[in-house]
């Protein structure tokens, strides 16, 4: 009886785990991070601008093939 609250318990810190962030999450997620250079202080994910939608390309590109937060940050600083 003393275990019997183990799988509960197991249950319980299973079903609070977040969600795994979807690709379309992360990349929204991180398009509101980048500013367009064209309209000065807008995020990418809501830039209208040619050069706003060539950067959100470059970021899903960079998503798909796995790249971190970090190395896709910095490679838009570069």
């Amino acid at each position: 009886m003393k275990w019997s609250f183990l799988p509960l318990l197991t249950l319980l810190i299973l079903s609070c785990q977040p969600a795994p962030e979807s690709q379309r999450d992360r990349i929204e997620r991180l398009g509101s991070r980048l500013r367009c250079p064209v309209c000065r202080g807008v995020p990418i994910s809501e830039s209208p601008a040619t050069l706003a939608v060539e950067m959100r390309d470059l970021l899903q590109e960079q998503v798909e093939t796995g790249k971190g937060d970090e190395e896709i940050l910095r490679f838009f600083e570069e």
